[in-house]
């Protein structure tokens, strides 16, 4: 972070006539580099450099290495908290001697902030970023939005790294070879699922019998069948899953009676689609009817037509009972019509001849055909079963025709171990046509002086079938399929589909226009597969992962436009866009970023900021909101948080799952609400459900849903800091932690992080045996010199929230002890309780959304903030306070300042042309 809460210019705990008395700060860099020289040095010599020098560097730290202001510059943050420290009166440590004065820990602390606030603003510095790779949350979510694949396969890779609080930073974000071949599984996985290559067939087949068949008519009749005997119906509701055709089949029996056989009709949704009569007695039979139907939940049933019953009748053939079993309903589908042909069966004339049983022989080039009569237009698929007798340099070659026509033409390297099925796809209307399957390059040579070119090579036709028109396995196909190949692919067309498609998916994953020479490099790919004997699927499974492991889809690269003349290279609409999606969507830009980078409106600032309104509305923000307050807040630790079981029985996953989701919903009200920041602080309302309002004792909510919930007037509740998912994560397992909680306070909502403890410093339950209640054990812990100047920062913060307890219930005792939430802050500002403490720090708005704003801005560029940045951060905490501190506000900002616009121009850049 830049600025702290500490900061510099409050120096509250210093009088302040000893700062109007202090000598004049300088104004210029030569008269600081001359004060350092003259005044700081010898001070820092006087009563640092004994154990923070040459001879001994205490907390690591060597003030006798910083000889000049520019070796200040260069360590900022540690600087900064000498400064602070020293203001603070905690360093030199209490009880070391000699001491500064007053006078010249006023002259100390006023030099290291005027000398750390010495930036030019004037000069406009966006900073650099490094390459970035997709992390695991925006790898999921690209698949799914470039794909529509509805699994999460970045949940196997390695865990990211984190930089400054968030797994979005580029420095952080390697690529090490587990994970490379995490990416190659990952793409086959899928690709596998995203591309359906199995094409039209029969289809699924759904079985309803036995217990599924229960209480859905009839009575039940021997093992697992259901009786009607009377006139009525067997009905189920069945989910179609696609629009297209599907064959709805009964198997039944019927018992006889009367002059006339069983009658029965299957229906859908009470509409009747055929009657059947089961002639054979007690003889199970099997009836199906097509029907071609919508999407959705429908009744399909058997229905009983004719009951007959008569005991009494004068002739004993009319005689009898007449009922309908009905043993097992069936729905296969969606399928399209399906045709086979055993080529062994068809006549001499039909070409070649008998290979054994399994199909006919071309042993010199000719053809096998046969009449078939196509009853609508449209699309077919012929498709056969075949192999080789491979010699020769080539695969056998197999030509198929229509009325004489070629109408595809494929290689079949498959042999008689592992025979193939090769199909042509082609438009067809309806009347009787002539099917060919022809072969092509017949070989024979026995005297080659290549062994390996000797041989006679014959083609084998086992199989024909004739599919189609294909309509269903359109309708049925996965939205996956449909993004990545959105149109039908036909003998003689697969290059110029497969192209389109490919070109479409690579501007897409690559979120730029993709060159030629990348599209055709995925062509290559396609070819190579096809040459192998491979679908037209099977071979762009094989181009699409090659996207998904381009480095261009899974790495963030930002070139930039030409560089300008002021040092800056402006990042282009593209980059912008991609910038913008991973920022506020965790994904790639959709079609309205992508068309507003196309059309080059999104460098207008003004569009940018338009854009992410938009966004944050748009319910893929979610991502954002789950993302950036997970990390910031830190509420993602909760997952891994454990009370002790014996002290805190009531904690269960259910009521970590509420802590989380309340914390989450109220950030999510702050965002889509466009509210004020400062709510985040406080506020009069929050989210519950009936667990979490009984853990907060708030009466009046009732069941799992949650709502929002106005607090009652009394309520010690409201803001982030007394939301129990924020309360248990800074907590330790058997009790509360006001050192935690401190420093949370300190590192996430007021940005004046602290540094770590020596490690000499033994933890609290560690060390001497301590006494008392817990804020007496910590006061004596404190007293180590090493301990005292943090805690006195951390301690009073925590202990105002000492009311609530490691688990986030409200409590007035500790054991036998009362809780004293009371505390007095190093500024001299004192609290009685958690009310009086969140005022004081909505007193300090301007510092809490200066942590926020750096905080995003870290989650929006990829990288820490740097010393320049700060002009960015005040520019953006002006125009936050003239704006009531509106979250919307605070991204537009963000998304429109030149460190997310432009970035830094390399040395190496300077001269290009």
């Amino acid at each position: 972070m830049i600025d702290r809460f500490w900061s510099l210019p409050l120096l509250t705990a210093i009088p302040l006539t000893l700062l109007l008395s202090a000598p004049r700060r300088c104004s210029a860099a030569d008269d600081l580099e001359s004060s350092f020289r003259n005044r700081i040095v010898p001070l820092l010599q006087t009563y640092c450099v004994s154990c923070h020098g040459n001879q001994k560097q205490r907390a690591d730290l060597n003030l006798e290495a910083f000889s000049d202001l520019s070796t200040v510059l260069q360590e900022r943050d540690r600087w900064e908290t000498i400064g602070i420290l020293v203001a603070d009166g905690d360093m030199p440590p209490a009880g070391t001697e000699p001491r500064p004065t007053e006078q010249e820990v006023a002259e100390l602390s006023g030099w290291v902030e005027e000398a750390l606030s010495q930036v030019n603003c004037d000069l406009r510095e966006p900073g650099r970023v490094t390459i970035r790779r997709l992390n695991r949350a925006e790898y999921n979510f690209t698949v799914q939005d470039l794909i529509g694949v509805d699994f999460r396969p970045a949940d196997d890779f390695p865990a990211d790294d984190v930089g400054y609080g968030f797994d979005t930073i580029g420095d952080v974000l390697t690529l090490d070879p587990m994970l490379l071949e995490k990416y190659l599984a990952a793409a086959e996985e899928i690709t596998r699922t995203a591309i359906d290559a199995n094409g039209p067939g029969p289809g699924r087949t759904v079985r309803y019998d036995r217990q599924a068949l229960q209480d859905k008519g009839g009575q039940p009749f021997g093992d697992g069948s259901q009786i009607l005997a009377t006139n009525g119906e067997l009905g189920l509701d069945h989910d179609f899953p696609s629009d297209g055709r599907y064959l709805l089949r009964a198997r039944v029996s019927g018992q006889q009676a009367g002059p006339e056989p069983v009658k029965l009709a299957i229906r859908l949704d009470g509409r009747p689609l055929g009657e059947f009569e089961l002639k054979a007695a007690d003889a199970t039979e099997v009836v199906e009817v097509p029907v071609v139907t919508r999407a959705g939940s429908k009744r399909f049933a058997v229905a009983f037509l004719n009951d007959y019953y008569r005991k009494d009748a004068p002739d004993p053939k009319d005689q009898g009972d007449r009922n309908l079993i009905v043993h097992r309903l069936e729905v296969q589908g969606p399928t399209d019509p399906i045709v086979s042909k055993e080529i062994e069966s068809l006549d001499d004339s039909a070409g070649g001849r008998l290979f054994g049983k399994i199909g006919r022989i071309l042993a010199s080039n000719g053809e096998v055909a046969f009449d078939h009569r196509f009853e609508e237009d449209g699309e077919y698929r012929i498709r056969v079963r075949a192999f080789g007798q491979q010699a020769g340099p080539d695969p056998a070659r197999l030509a198929f025709k229509i009325d004489g026509q070629t109408v595809d033409v494929v290689d079949v390297p498959a042999t008689e171990q592992e025979p193939g099925s090769f199909e042509a796809r082609v438009r067809i209307s309806r009347g009787s046509r002539r099917v060919s399957l022809a072969f092509l390059n017949d070989y024979f040579n026995q005297d080659h002086p290549d062994e390996r070119l000797r041989g006679d090579r014959n083609l084998i036709l086992d199989r024909v079938e004739l599919v189609g028109p294909v309509v269903s396995y359109y309708l049925a196909l996965p939205e996956s399929h449909r993004r990545i190949i959105p149109e039908p692919a036909l003998s003689g067309s697969y290059e110029e589909v497969a192209r389109r498609s490919l070109h479409r998916l690579a501007n897409r994953a690559y979120r730029r226009p993709t060159t030629p020479d990348e599209v055709e490099r995925l062509m290559t790919l396609f070819r190579l597969v096809r040459r192998d004997g491979g679908s037209f699927e099977d071979a762009m499974r094989v181009a699409v992962q090659a996207i998904l492991v381009s480095p261009h889809f899974l790495y963030r690269v930002e070139v930039g436009g030409p560089p300008r003349p002021d040092g800056l290279r402006p990042l282009t609409d593209w980059e912008l866009a991609s910038r913008l999606s991973y920022f506020l969507w965790s994904s790639m830009p959709d079609e309205q970023l992508f068309r507003a980078a196309f059309e080059g409106t999104l460098r207008d600032p003004a569009e940018l900021g338009r854009q992410a309104l938009r966004m944050l509305r748009d319910p893929k923000s979610s991502r954002f909101i789950t993302r950036f307050a997970g990390q910031w807040l830190q509420i993602q630790n909760l997952d891994a948080f454990q009370p002790d079981p014996d002290r805190f029985p009531e904690f269960d996953p259910e009521l970590r799952d509420a802590m989380r989701t309340e914390t989450e919903l109220f950030f999510t009200a702050i965002v889509r609400e466009n509210r004020s920041l400062i709510d985040l602080l406080d506020a009069e309302d929050t989210f519950l459900n009936e667990r979490l309002a009984r853990h907060y004792g708030i009466e009046g909510v009732s069941g799992a849903e949650f709502r929002r919930v106005s607090l009652p007037p009394d309520s010690p509740r409201g803001g982030l800091l007394t939301q129990a998912s924020i309360l248990t994560i800074t907590s330790n397992p058997t009790r509360t932690s006001p050192v935690k909680r401190g420093k949370y306070i300190l590192d996430q909502i007021l940005g004046a992080p602290i540094p770590p403890p020596p490690p000499d410093v033994p933890e609290l339950e560690e060390g001497p045996e301590l006494t008392g209640s817990l804020r007496q054990r910590m006061e004596q812990h404190s007293t180590n010199p090493g301990c005292a100047s943090c805690h006195k920062r951390m301690d009073p913060l925590g202990f105002g929230f000492e009311n609530f307890d490691a688990i986030g219930r409200w409590r007035d005792q500790d054991g036998d002890s009362p809780v004293d939430a009371s505390g007095r802050l190093p500024s001299g500002e004192s609290f009685a309780g958690p009310a009086d403490l969140k005022a004081l720090l909505r007193a300090r708005k301007d510092d809490f959304a200066r942590t926020l704003a750096e905080n995003l801005m870290t989650f929006a560029l990829g990288r820490g903030l740097e010393s320049f940045d700060r002009c960015a951060v005040d520019g953006i905490l002006a125009d936050l306070q003239r704006h009531d501190y509106r979250f919307h506000r605070l991204v537009v900002d963000i998304v429109t300042s030149d460190a997310f616009r432009f970035r830094k121009v390399e040395p190496e850049e300077v001269n290009e042309p």
